[in-house]
Parts: C-alpha cells; sequence; structure tokens
C-alpha cells in the first residue's frame, strides 16, 4: 500500500509535515476542544465537508464551527481519545472514541474519520 506524502497539516499557514504530524494535532486538539475551537479546523480545506453521524453535512469551515459550537453547547465537557490510526495513499483514518458527561454519566462512543488529502 503506498501512503501519503508530505501533507498540509495547516491550511492556514501552509505548514507541512507528515499524517504522523496530523494526527498529533488532532490528538491534542481533541484533549481539549473547547481550549482549540477557534483554530479547530485550520488543518482542513476552507471548503472542507464535514459528515457527522446524526447531525448535519456543513460544508466550509465556518458552517463546521457552528456546527461544532452546537455540540459543545450541548455537551460541554466532550473530548475525544485516540485509539489508532492508519494512513493510506490518499486519506488519514483515525479511529476514535468521544467522551462526555450526559445527566451524571459518564457516556463513551465509537468514531472513525476519515480525512482525504488531494494535492497533500
Amino acid at each position: 500500500m503506498t501512503t501519503l506524502g508530505p501533507i498540509t497539516t495547516n491550511t492556514k499557514t501552509g505548514a507541512k509535515g507528515s499524517a504522523s504530524d496530523f494526527v498529533a494535532n488532532f490528538e491534542r486538539l481533541w484533549a481539549h476542544p473547547t481550549r482549540h475551537l477557534d483554530s479547530f479546523l485550520d488543518s482542513l480545506s476552507p471548503d472542507v465537508r464535514l459528515v457527522a453521524p446524526l447531525g448535519m453535512v456543513t460544508a466550509g469551515r465556518a458552517a463546521g464551527l457552528r456546527s461544532l459550537r452546537r455540540t459543545f453547547a450541548a455537551l460541554p465537557d466532550m473530548r475525544g481519545e485516540v485509539d489508532r490510526w492508519a494512513e493510506t495513499n490518499d486519506a488519514v483514518l483515525i479511529e476514535m472514541r468521544f467522551i462526555a458527561t450526559i445527566g451524571r454519566h459518564r457516556v463513551e462512543w465509537p468514531n472513525i474519520d476519515r480525512f482525504r488529502f488531494e494535492n497533500g
């Protein structure tokens, strides 16, 4: 299997790195997402299309940020932990768990994110 070469890890600054760098930043953001909300989508294309189960499909960073704000308004302590990840010739796949408090109960649910890269 072919893997990604250097990829853009921050589309606002143009910073480049490896798939491992991309995942490390993803982990950092999801460890404390509300601390980083204003820069949460900087690693993604300005015209990013985000698809979330039970959520709406959003197009563009602004719509994605509005959706994230609604999610964190409902689940203010939600965070994510990466369990494992892999890269393909055009994507990074991240298997993770979301963790949040609902009522007085800690709830976890699995998730897999796929980030597809075009031209790095």
